[in-house]
């Protein structure tokens, strides 16, 4: 399966491999063969360190897929590696922003001359990417507009499509969205959200459905049940799971 980006002839050589590797991660992960996936996101950041959007699926990549953080160490090993992602994306200069724009916007088919962000772009196109699109593809630039421009208004809706195309992390990710505070906040959807990827093998799902049921958000308080999710979720490799007071 070809992914459909096509690279500027002024980019870069170090930036034009670490597009290449990611266009065919993300054709990789929407195939099914994260392993696959993995690797070329890996091969992303090694031709260039700084690539926003390899750093931001193979974080989602590692948040999704179990299998994946154990073969990267495990528990608090995988744990880290996640939250260093997280700060290499929240370190990133206006050029590294700039270029993970343009490339996520012709990945989606959208006009990359945007210099007030991907976000805005996205709004104006009323954020549903064109069908053809993958959902591995609109999950990423669900994650771009949270994280790197912090637009929830564009992210949430972006998350809605991906886990409507098929992306259980973005049922994660709008899960966590509807829990958090502010004028969306619906404990009951979100809980709806986290049961379907927990029952997809999304660990971090299992754990905030654990906490759901220990907290009585959205649904009815349950600490065996609560417990028993944390227990899936420590046994699926989530650090967090594995050392949170079993609740009583």
């Amino acid at each position: 399966r070809q992914a459909t980006v096509t690279l500027a002839d002024t980019t870069a050589p170090g930036q034009a491999g670490a597009e290449d590797c990611t266009a065919r991660g993300i054709a990789a992960w929407d195939a099914g063969d994260v392993a696959t996936a993995a690797k070329h996101m890996r091969r992303a950041l090694r031709r260039a360190p700084d690539f926003a959007p390899a750093l931001l699926a193979l974080r989602a990549l590692l948040m999704a897929y179990p299998q994946l953080r154990r073969r990267s160490g495990g528990g608090g090993g995988g744990d880290a590696t996640v939250a260093e992602l997280l700060a290499r994306v929240g370190a990133l200069g206006g050029a590294q922003v700039g270029d993970g724009t343009r490339f996520i916007a012709r990945l989606l088919g959208v006009s990359p001359d945007m210099p007030q962000g991907l976000s805005e772009a996205l709004v104006q196109a009323q954020a549903v990417p064109p069908l053809a699109a993958t959902h591995s593809a609109v999950l990423l630039a669900g994650l771009w507009a949270a994280i790197v421009e912090k637009r929830h208004d564009v992210s949430w809706r972006l998350f809605a499509r991906a886990a409507e195309i098929g992306s259980i992390c973005a049922l994660y990710n709008l899960g966590v969205h509807f829990a958090r505070e502010g004028p969306q906040q619906d404990f009951a959807h979100s809980a709806r959200l986290f049961e379907q990827a927990a029952s997809n093998g999304h660990m971090y799902a299992m754990y905030n459905l654990g906490v759901s049921y220990e907290l009585g958000e959205g649904v009815p308080e349950d600490k065996q049940r609560a417990a028993q999710l944390y227990q899936q979720a420590a046994d699926a490799g989530d650090a967090c799971a594995m050392y949170v007071p079993l609740p009583v």
